[in-house]
């Protein structure tokens, strides 16, 4: 897909790559790695020792690596491929979480070209998943602004965050799905709107940008909500 793209205009910079979904669930990629990390012993193992240093050195560093590589060689310039850190559950429980994983230095295991880079210079967007519906979102996407894409520019290279899931089937099944992803959508653009005038603003509209991409699932789970 990332070849076939290099043939059409204009996709410079429109091609996004994301490193895992839901990283840090231990039923799932957290869980598969701390397995393999610890010789299927446990899904849970420590996340400064053992979770991050494989996370970054055999999956996120590599692929970062080649995708550049690729960059330069479909559009002349090496982060024409956006990076996406795969995405988080719910920002504000996951803080300590994203900011030991951003502050990582790279050994350059299997990436050596990246060895002394922070995984904060190395992605452009964060993913956030289930961040809006609880009663601080706003607090937490004002200290994510604040802390990577400060007065003045970008921490790094990271000046994005994706709301890529807001509405799960849990909700849908119960007949609230659609007013979930209103919700979503509300305050979103609340928080937008309330800083377009500040500079922190300027920053949100040129280097900061908040999506909220509801997949294709959703148009299921509202006509559960239909059905209910």
């Amino acid at each position: 897909a990332i070849q076939a793209s290099a043939h059409a205009s204009g996709w410079e910079q429109k091609v996004y790559f994301q490193f895992g979904n839901e990283i840090q669930n231990p039923n799932g990629f957290y869980g598969h790695v701390c397995n393999w990390v610890t010789n299927n012993v446990t899904d849970f193992c420590d996340l400064d020792t053992q979770f991050i240093p494989t996370y970054v050195e055999r999956y996120l560093a590599p692929g970062v690596s080649y995708l550049e590589e690729k960059s330069q060689e479909l559009y002349g310039q090496p982060d024409a491929i956006r990076i996406v850190l795969g995405s988080l559950v719910n920002l504000a429980n996951q803080e300590t979480f994203l900011n030991s994983l951003l502050e990582y230095q790279v050994r350059g295991d299997f990436a050596p070209s990246l060895a002394g880079k922070h995984v904060y210079e190395l992605v452009d967007t964060i993913s956030i998943h289930y961040t809006i519906a609880g009663p601080n979102w706003r607090t937490t996407l004002d200290d994510f602004r604040n802390k990577y894409v400060p007065d003045g520019g970008p921490i790094g290279r990271v000046h994005r965050v994706w709301a890529t899931e807001e509405v799960g089937a849990g909700l849908a099944a119960q007949g609230y799905g659609m007013a979930s992803v209103l919700r979503g959508i509300a305050r979103y653009l609340t928080w937008w709107l309330a800083n377009k005038g500040t500079s922190k603003g300027n920053i949100l509209k040129t280097r900061l940008t908040a999506f909220f991409i509801f997949f294709t699932r959703f148009s299921r789970h509202a006509q559960i909500v239909g059905q209910t």
